[in-house]
């Protein structure tokens, strides 16, 4: 989600722009007319014509630009250029390649799903061009990663019990507990009696470049800049020897532009029309397909859905739609799709969100959706959420502990400050939440030490864990949370470390502060 850059810092970094420049020299009028509109970089001066057809400061990344600036990149020319306070906007009156995000044209990317139209490389939205299901003219493997300095990651999800990170030298690791196969490997150690691995764990996929990564239970998979969908463990019920690519009925392939793991389920977006593909169990009918029929090929989900982001839950999947409505399909015991409560539905959608959501939390049994106000609304069993009372004492789930109709999270249980994002732990009751400074704060329910020594926090806590790094890329898990700080990309990890969750070469008590995984 787009950090928000208020109207003052960006005055300011205009002023000092123009003055570090030297462009007020003695006896001379010429001045590199920032802000201006050009057609190339030749009418800048000693800036860029940039995203927008702007005059800007050159940039490589956004820490080269003022507090507040983005760098932002065109698509189009690969050119970039530091944002601008002329860079307002509202709904439909950005150039080609921003989109507006809270009154200002964005055109960096945090994740996948700030890129409507395309895929999120090095910071950067870009439009694959398919053939034939592949990409033409995929990325060079020996291409530098500005935005990702050496030790460094690129990606990281956390399962259960299990954790998968990216570096920035391409190798995708993955350590905790072993599972069915989950790690690829045979698991080298026992933590408490339970297989696993308490270091980085290699994983052989092929050479690509790698920029997503994805945990469940039984499974885990990687999705390549080309849009290649990889994953090892079980696919469905019989283990793969080796990672496998994944494609659709027949063998047909597809480009993904975001990739998601649920329980035992995986969907990714489609890159070409923002349709969906699932594949793994489907008992609940998490898939989306209508039926409850698992599938190792990849399903066509929620049908006739255009997706902005794709959310899933240990038995149910979330879709925010190009117009902002939330659609899901799955698991719905405490009507944490729709309303009134069912076993399971095939498919659902809200039409009673207050306005357009724009990014989703997934919990155990509730979701929560962040709108573009930057409130948040939560529906399901709420309970924790909310202050409410202990959940384990209403597993009927009344109407004052589930929530039918969206309703809102009180200011005192979220984070202050604009919002840039939210996460759920889909297998806890708990709810990240993160502003654009990248504070990070927690509310609901957790005693692994995730959100602090509390077992149940109903107020908005900042995480101790990162004792005031600040981030803008975090996963939670059942137990253990990861996140991957600003500027350095450092990877740290906190909470439980029974199974090695932790990465740090050994298994023991939780962990209350942030900890880098030790990598070979």
């Amino acid at each position: 989600m787009g950090r928000v850059s208020t109207l003052l810092a960006l005055s300011f970094r205009l002023a000092t722009a123009l003055a570090s420049m030297g462009l007020a020299l003695a006896g001379c009028e010429t001045r590199v007319s920032l802000g201006a509109s050009c057609r190339d970089s030749a009418e800048c001066g000693e800036g860029v014509c940039g995203v927008g057809g702007r005059c800007r400061a050159e940039c490589v990344r956004s820490d080269d630009c003022a507090a507040g600036a983005r760098c932002l990149r065109d698509p189009a020319t690969g050119l970039r250029g530091c944002s601008l306070a002329l860079d307002t906007c509202s709904a439909g009156s950005c150039a080609d390649g921003l989109r507006c995000v809270e009154g200002q044209c964005l055109g960096v990317c945090i994740q996948s799903i700030d890129c409507p139209d395309g895929l999120c490389v090095d910071d950067a939205c870009v439009v694959p061009t398919t053939v034939d299901g592949g990409v033409a003219d995929a990325p060079s493997l020996d291409a530098p990663v500005s935005s990702c300095p050496e030790g460094g990651t690129l990606s990281v999800d956390v399962g259960r019990w299990s954790v998968c990170a990216i570096r920035c030298d391409q190798q995708v690791y993955c350590w905790g507990h072993w599972g069915p196969a989950l790690l690829g490997t045979e698991a080298p150690a026992m933590c408490d009696g339970t297989p696993c691995f308490e270091a980085p764990h290699a994983i052989d996929l092929p050479p690509q470049r790698w920029a997503e990564v994805a945990v469940g239970d039984t499974r885990a998979c990687a999705r390549s800049e080309a849009g290649e969908v990889w994953c090892w463990g079980l696919l469905v019920e019989t283990p793969l020897s080796a990672p496998a690519r994944i494609v659709q009925e027949g063998g047909v392939a597809f480009v993904a532009s975001e990739l998601v793991a649920g329980g035992s389920h995986h969907c990714a977006r489609d890159a070409g029309d923002g349709s969906l593909r699932c594949w793994g169990w489907n008992a609940a009918g998490q898939l989306g397909d209508g039926t409850m029929l698992h599938s190792a090929p990849a399903v066509v989900a929620f049908e006739g859905v255009e997706s902005a982001g794709v959310f899933a839950g240990e038995w149910r999947t979330h879709v925010i739609d190009v117009e902002g409505r939330v659609h899901g399909a799955g698991q719905n015991d405490d009507g944490e799709i729709v309303w009134p409560s069912s076993e399971s539905t095939p498919a659902g959608s809200r039409s009673d969100l207050p306005a357009p959501a724009r990014d989703l939390a997934v919990t155990d049994n509730a979701t929560c959706a962040l709108l573009d106000e930057g409130r948040i609304v939560c529906w399901g069993r709420t309970a924790v959420l909310f202050g409410r009372s202990d959940p384990s004492s209403a597993m009927d789930c009344p109407p004052n502990l589930c929530v039918p109709t969206p309703f809102e999270l009180a200011r005192g249980r979220i984070p202050p400050g604009p919002l840039e994002g939210i996460e759920g732990d889909r297998f806890a009751p708990y709810l990240l939440a993160w502003n654009a400074a990248g504070q990070l704060y927690g509310v609901g329910g957790s005693d692994q030490q995730v959100l602090g020594t509390d077992p149940y926090v109903y107020e908005a806590v900042q995480l101790v864990a990162l004792m005031g790094a600040r981030t803008h890329f975090v996963r939670a898990g059942a137990e253990t949370a990861c996140a991957i700080l600003d500027g350095t990309r450092e990877l740290v990890c906190w909470g439980q470390n029974h199974v090695g969750q932790l990465g740090r070469g050994g298994h023991g008590p939780a962990q209350g502060m942030a900890l880098a995984p030790a990598w070979p």
